[in-house]
């Protein structure tokens, strides 16, 4: 039963960043060339949030089949959220909040490494082989794909033409 109502706010908490992740790819800005294609820059972020949606249902529907119905106590918030560790979750929060902070002015691969090696360090990663290697690869990995393949421009950050 707890394990469900894990479950359950988890999903509740992914479907709402997905919803307000893809209600926020709407305001990226098409060239008035690229509005008539299929693939433009809006088309990655509505497939992840589609993809967010699709996933949190799937962690919601089982979660709501084995909630318990007997009471009315059970079915209030107090009864779904006692004992869950909110830290991580804060932190996670304030983590993508200070991402989001410095991306202009570190750019993409820095500020996407260091959220990387926080959010391992908050979720209980220890290794520092893989809490450095994995960041690492994955940024550059997604700058290569996003920069190399799709071609789109991703910031450097300011800090980089104040070093120039």
């Amino acid at each position: 039963m707890r394990k469900s109502r894990k479950q359950l706010v988890g999903g509740l908490v992914f479907l709402a960043l997905s919803i307000f992740y893809g209600w926020e790819a709407g305001n990226i800005s098409l060239f008035f060339t690229k509005e008539g294609q299929v693939f433009t820059a809006r088309s990655v972020p509505y497939s992840l949030s589609l993809l967010g949606i699709i996933f949190s249902l799937a962690l919601i529907i089982p979660a709501l089949m084995h909630l318990p119905r007997s009471s009315k106590q059970q079915d209030s918030v107090e009864f779904a959220l006692p004992g869950l560790n909110w830290l991580p979750v804060l932190l996670l929060i304030v983590l993508m909040a200070l991402y989001a902070a410095l991306f202009s002015l570190l750019g993409f691969t820095v500020a996407t490494v260091g959220f990387l090696i926080g959010a391992f360090a908050v979720l209980g990663a220890r290794g520092w082989r893989s809490m450095l290697l994995i960041p690492i690869c994955t940024a550059a990995g997604f700058r290569l794909l996003i920069g190399g393949l799709l071609k789109i421009h991703i910031a450097e950050g300011t800090i980089w033409n104040f070093l120039r």
